[in-house]
């Protein structure tokens, strides 16, 4: 669980860990050969690339009715579903998995059906792969503050209530998950009791602007030192 600002990252880092871990025809250890990740030795660098990833950010998921919001959900699930297209040719899904999966990508999945996607995504990879995804999380309670600030708290709520109850509390089907949060509020937040969370902590070194990149910055925005 990464708590940080807005502007602090968090996007940048979430995206570094998706290729790190997820399984590409591209050799994408080449990213990493030169940092400090590769000197930890091979209990490390045996991971990289070696895992179905699902990949989510909500952080542009800002808008002032819960129609566009849904769409607007609706529309990345459907672009994270389309990162996915070889399950649609697996010999190791059922029929009315591929179904679901078509009804995703075309857009005709109801409000209900797009509650399970995150479940219903994770059990296919782990089918698919033979080994459970890595879900990476990011700002998922942007549109929880949109809804709070425009009136339909309840509708954004109740969705992603239902949305990560199945896939992060019951799921069996994960490997590792990561989320990313600007907010400390209890009220944008949803239950994780469930998982075993290792919170990451304000260090300058891993996660976060340390005082000369602050000093650089002021410079730049002000011109002056």
């Amino acid at each position: 669980l990464v708590t940080r600002p807005r502007r602090f990252g968090k996007t940048l880092n979430m995206d570094m860990l998706r290729v790190f871990f997820e399984i590409s025809e591209e050799d994408t250890s080449k990213y990493f050969q030169d940092k400090a990740i590769w000197k930890c030795g091979e209990e490390y660098r045996k991971h990289q690339g070696q895992y179905p990833v699902i990949y989510l950010t909500f952080k542009d998921v800002k808008f002032a009715s819960w129609e566009a919001t849904i769409g607007m959900i609706q529309s990345l699930l459907q672009a994270e579903f389309g990162r996915h297209l070889e399950l649609l040719d697996s010999n190791k899904l059922a029929e009315h998995e591929k179904e679901y999966l078509k009804k995703v990508l075309n857009k005709e999945a109801s409000e209900v059906d797009l509650t399970a996607a995150l479940e219903k995504l994770s059990q296919m990879l782990t089918k698919h792969y033979g080994k459970a995804p890595i879900i990476i999380i990011d700002e998922y309670d942007t549109p929880i503050q949109e809804g709070y600030s425009k009136d339909f708290y309840d509708e954004i709520i109740g969705f992603m209530r239902n949305f990560f109850s199945g896939a992060f509390k019951d799921n069996k089907n994960i490997r590792q998950l990561n989320i990313s949060l600007h907010s400390f509020d209890d009220k944008y937040k949803i239950d994780l009791k469930k998982q075993k969370i290792f919170r990451i902590n304000n260090t300058e070194d891993n996660f976060n602007f340390n005082e000369k990149i602050v000093c650089v910055y002021e410079y730049e925005a002000n011109g002056k030192e």
